[in-house]
């Protein structure tokens, strides 16, 4: 069994892996192609991270919100546009999204006024700001939901269950 870390300061794929029960050695068996070494270099942030990396600790710690969290605290574009996915139960991902769409629904009817006009006024910059922001928001609960789906015991329509005929 590994040494248990005493770093205050944890990284995102440290705390997952740790999360998940996993010690560096268990972790790199179970992805396959990253040794040790490597897992200990990302994780104390000493060499760069691929996005294929990130995708396969996430698959092997079952922390499907650790790509979310890389692209917005770690990636640059990400960290621009992004918001991480947080993962929330179905009730609180709908009033979310109900929000959201309330914001939005405010503003809808200016939005195609203003998408008839050929050009824009200074004054509609803080309206389509904050008519930017609500969907976001709408976008935000979508991905949220997508998470829900993701790691839910609820499966499609046409797929067979084990013990299904």
């Amino acid at each position: 069994m590994g040494k248990k870390s005493l770093r205050k300061r944890k990284s995102i794929y440290q705390l997952s892996r740790e999360h998940a029960g996993l010690t560096r050695k268990e972790a790199s068996e179970k992805i396959g192609f990253l040794s040790e070494n490597q897992l200990e270099k990302m994780e104390r942030n000493k060499s760069g991270i691929d996005p294929g990396d990130v995708l396969a600790m996430e698959e092997a710690y079952g922390d499907y919100t650790l790509s979310s969290q890389h692209c917005a605290k770690c990636c640059a574009i990400g960290m621009k546009y992004d918001k991480a996915v947080e993962l929330r139960s179905l009730a609180q991902i709908v009033v979310h999204a109900e929000l959201a769409f309330t914001k939005f629904e405010a503003c809808r009817i200016r939005l195609l006024e203003l998408g008839t006009q050929d050009d824009l006024q200074t004054e509609d910059y803080a309206f389509l700001e904050e008519s930017c922001k609500s969907l976001k928001e709408l976008g935000q609960a979508g991905r949220e939901l997508e998470l829900l789906l993701r790691i839910s015991n609820i499966h499609k329509p046409d797929e067979k269950l084990d013990g299904d005929a």
